[in-house]
């Protein structure tokens, strides 16, 4: 989940270079907010819903009967109205992060937030210093598990809602600046390693499961997981840029074929762009 966070942080930044803001949150409204509440209220969610009550005995009848039922009480909360989408949560959290990003995203655009970032991505691109992206994730979620029951919870994907956030904004980050993706290339072997690696130390520290997603309370735990999710994520867009930056025939149908409700076409050109770049 973490790298579908990711590429929607580069996708806003093209998204905001090419359009202003105002049309922006109004793209993410009828791309994310739209089916989220279709879905949610009119066929998919109240359907597996009513699935789930079927199978565990729990209800007796047609869809059609059950559907007032539907919004008798939270789902979780010992009611029906999966008012977090179920399986469509992604858009629901993306949507909100969109909303709560906007400011920090307008205000990164600026010029003088704009030259901080432009030496960061001096520096990284000198000493391929990528591993530091890693550290705000795992500030955040060292943050997050002090309140495991509160923002620490991880039902969503296994991770923070807040973890989410600093990775859609670290997304917006690296496309800024195309010096970030070089070093990212340049690294990738290393990144690809260094994700072996910890992930088989997650072995030796493993988080504690819960139905509910993984419950952090180990400094060591907190401190793999966190940069485990990085070295993948860069080693991810480390090849794929290195390697995938082509197009053919396939592809162009593919782009404008696949999750047409949830992505727009120049949400497609813009994570094309992070790779040719």
């Amino acid at each position: 989940m973490p790298l579908f966070f990711l590429l929607s942080g580069i996708s806003s930044f093209y998204s905001l270079k090419a359009q202003p803001a105002g049309q922006y949150l109004g793209n993410r409204f009828r791309r994310l907010a739209v089916p989220f509440v279709f879905g949610t209220l009119v066929v998919l969610v109240p359907v597996q819903v009513w699935v789930e009550r079927i199978s565990h005995g729990q209800f007796q009848g047609s869809f059609i009967e059950f559907y007032p039922r539907y919004f008798d009480g939270f789902y979780a909360f010992g009611g029906n109205f999966a008012w977090m989408g179920l399986h469509l949560w992604y858009l629901e959290i993306l949507f909100v992060l969109t909303l709560l990003t906007l400011p920090v995203l307008l205000f990164l655009k600026k010029e003088g937030p704009s030259r901080i970032i432009s030496g960061m991505a001096g520096g990284m691109e000198k000493y391929k210093a990528t591993f530091l992206f890693g550290v705000p994730v795992w500030l955040m979620e060292f943050l997050v598990s002090l309140q495991p029951d509160g923002a620490g919870r991880r039902d969503f994907g296994g991770w923070s809602a807040l973890t989410y956030l600093v990775v859609f904004v670290l997304g917006f980050i690296l496309a800024s600046d195309s010096r970030f993706r070089t070093a990212i290339a340049r690294t990738r072997t290393a990144s690809l390693i260094l994700a072996f690696l910890t992930a088989s130390l997650i072995f030796v520290f493993p988080p504690d499961l819960s139905s509910f997603g993984p419950v952090i309370k180990s400094p060591a735990s907190l401190f793999l997981r966190s940069f485990n999710s990085w070295f993948w994520l860069s080693a991810i867009l480390g090849y794929g840029s290195t390697y995938l930056n082509f197009s053919n025939r396939l592809l162009t149908y593919s782009r404008t074929a696949v999750l047409p409700f949830y992505d727009s076409p120049s949400d497609h050109h813009c994570r094309r762009r992070f790779f040719y770049l």
